[in-house]
């Protein structure tokens, strides 16, 4: 079968479609307060090489009532994704296990 313009702008049409109706960003479900924390903690962590203290006066910087971030182990996995280049905005979404 031989991909002609039409099937090349159908397949475009698709992943386009996908992307903006069914990879639904996870934060809309967050507030403003929560998502302005989730950007703070991101820049955080990217900007910086924090060391655990660190990153708890942080979180107490910035008013953060959610306990589940201040877990050592949670700090550890931000810091081993960002070496990986793996570290985004949902992962913290994730690890403050809201519930939806």
């Amino acid at each position: 079968m031989k991909l002609t313009n039409t099937h090349i702008l159908i397949i475009i049409a698709v992943i386009f479609a996908y992307f903006f109706l069914f990879k639904k960003d996870k934060f809309e479900n967050a507030s403003p307060e929560i998502n302005n924390q989730i950007d703070q903690i991101y820049n955080y962590i990217m900007n910086n090489d924090p060391k655990y203290t660190d990153y708890l006066d942080f979180l107490i910087e910035i008013g953060n009532t959610n306990l589940d971030l201040i877990n050592a182990e949670v700090f550890a996995l931000f810091k081993a994704s960002k070496k990986r280049n793996t570290f985004t905005k949902e992962l913290i979404l994730e690890e403050m296990n809201l519930a939806s």
